[in-house]
């Protein structure tokens, strides 16, 4: 991320503080959305460690096939607060007891391999969660699965929720 440049009343940043998330950053989505998606689809659980599980419930539609609705879990482990909660791990499956994927036009032709890649992406895993601020991504609006770009946008929303969510909470402590 990169920080603001200083007046003659800001102090210089420590490493730590840097590396952690503040509410005062740009993101590519507009904050109303992120807010009600913190609020509805954003579950954060902090472990006594200090690290924190995330889960996010994507709710879409797949792009042919008459806009299936279809549901995915993205689960992520965040290192804690003191390094910068960097990312750990971090999956997306189709949400238990859905199929509406079965319905997107690429599953039709390749099937589960579909699946097995979608599981497989972890963009920005071992960085902090900072870095997605500054991620160059492309904007897709699809809503299905179908093709690496739509996936990668959806893990960007994911990732800023989660930022938005945490620089939230970091200012609400205050």
């Amino acid at each position: 991320m990169q920080l603001p440049a200083l007046s003659r009343t800001q102090v210089e940043p420590t490493q730590a503080e840097s590396r952690l998330p503040t509410p005062k950053v740009t993101y590519s989505v507009n904050p109303k959305a992120l807010a009600r998606w913190a609020s509805e689809r954003l579950t954060l659980t902090d472990a006594p460690d200090g690290s924190i599980d995330a889960i996010f419930r994507y709710e879409g539609t797949t792009c042919s096939n008459m806009g299936r609705a279809l549901k995915f879990v993205y689960a992520l482990k965040l290192g804690p607060k003191r390094e910068g909660y960097p990312i750990l791990d971090q999956r997306c499956t189709p949400a238990p007891g859905d199929e509406g994927y079965k319905s997107m036009c690429r599953y039709l032709n390749v099937g589960d391999h579909l699946i097995s890649a979608i599981a497989m992406e972890k963009p920005l895993l071992g960085r902090p969660l900072n870095d997605v601020l500054t991620w160059k991504r492309d904007s897709a609006s699809a809503g299905c699965y179908c093709d690496a770009e739509s996936r990668t946008h959806k893990w960007g929303l994911v990732l800023e929720t989660v930022h938005y969510a945490l620089a939230q909470r970091q200012e609400n402590a205050r």
